[in-house]
């Protein structure tokens, strides 16, 4: 499983649980942009050794969520919330083609709240996902001495 995995099953779970959206954005955001409409900016990501042949990234992403007033925002964030509650806190996996992989994610924690600023007539609600994945380190191989042992002697190991 790979990070770019895990966030692509994540964006696709929230986009088809958010009905009416009319366009995601990534990276930024432009003026004018459409409602109802989703904003993944790159997630918060941090990292510690797990085992000594792994390590952790736990994954905090603001996933925002703009629509045509405060209260219809709310309401869609909470929906695509409770559709991640519902499932057990879990998201199905997907291949880079979009088909299932039979596994899932994990979600440690989803909240929804309301953005609201004075000076800013956009309505907006935050979905923060947060979860946890372990990775292998990238360790170097050796040949094995018992195969070394037996090239040496050129013959089976015995006693």
């Amino acid at each position: 499983m790979t990070m770019e995995q895990e966030l692509g099953s994540i964006m696709s779970h929230i986009y088809r649980n958010f009905p009416g959206c009319e366009q995601v954005y990534q990276i930024d955001i432009p003026a004018g942009f459409q409602v109802p409409s989703l904003y993944f900016p790159p997630p918060i990501i941090t990292s510690q050794r797990f085992t000594s042949h792994s390590y952790q990234k736990g994954f905090q992403w603001f996933v925002k969520l703009f629509h045509k007033d405060q209260e219809q925002a709310f309401q869609a964030a909470e929906a695509v919330a409770d559709s991640i509650r519902r499932n057990r806190n879990c998201i199905p996996l997907l291949n880079a083609d979009g088909s299932a992989t039979g596994r899932l994610k994990f979600i440690e924690a989803v909240n929804v709240r309301l953005i609201a600023r004075a000076d800013d007539h956009t309505h907006t609600a935050q979905i923060t996902i947060e979860w946890s994945s372990r990775y292998n380190f990238d360790l170097p191989s050796y040949e094995k001495m018992a195969k070394i042992f037996y090239q040496m002697n050129d013959s089976p190991l015995s006693n």
